[in-house]
């Protein structure tokens, strides 16, 4: 599991201002990225949880996503953010649905970051009874959103799972973000 659009730069640190600044980044799903980390997850034998800077290819919209990939390789779903935070609706658009896959422990349901400050998603998994809930964020140490998470999901009676970069106020410049394509690090 990896934090919010982890693998193109921190909307959260200031790496995009507009559409034109991520442009470079956005592909398809499916696309480079999820067939780079579905090897890795069949080589490995394990599920993961991909972020990916989305382009719908029907409307041009941009969406700040999640994929899960099973042990097999195979996308099970992907999530799109539902409330934006910050700057982000100069560039992504806001998802619509939950986002839901079966796993060897069960259901698990999917969020990203600033969807802990609305309870609309919980709201969504509460009603499909989803026990798990994972999240990707990019929380600085000022405007943490993991008390709201863990509320949320007590509320829910669910075991949650997050991964966050943690920025401190001392961040001032911005991050590098690459597609994998263009990365100097190698998928295995």
């Amino acid at each position: 599991m990896f934090r919010q659009v982890a693998t193109v730069g921190c909307p959260a640190a200031g790496d995009y201002e507009n559409r034109a600044e991520i442009a470079t980044f956005v592909e398809t799903i499916p696309g480079p990225t999820t067939q780079d980390f579905s090897n890795v997850a069949q080589r490995l034998g394990v599920y993961l949880m991909i972020p990916v800077a989305e382009v719908e290819s029907s409307s041009g919209k941009y969406f700040n996503s999640m994929v899960i990939i099973s042990a097999q390789g195979q996308t099970l779903t992907k999530y799109r953010k539902q409330n934006l935070f910050g700057n982000e609706p100069a560039y992504f658009s806001e998802g619509t649905q939950p986002a839901v896959f079966s796993s060897p422990v069960g259901a698990i349901g999917v969020m990203i970051c600033a969807d802990t400050y609305d309870q609309t998603v919980i709201s969504q998994y509460r009603k499909m009874g989803v026990k798990i809930i994972t999240m990707g964020a990019a929380w600085t140490v000022e405007n943490s959103g993991m008390n709201a998470f863990r509320r949320y999901a007590r509320s829910v009676g669910s075991y949650m799972i997050a991964s966050n970069q943690s920025m401190g106020i001392w961040l001032r410049q911005k991050t590098l973000g690459l597609p994998l394509s263009e990365s100097r690090f190698r998928l295995f």
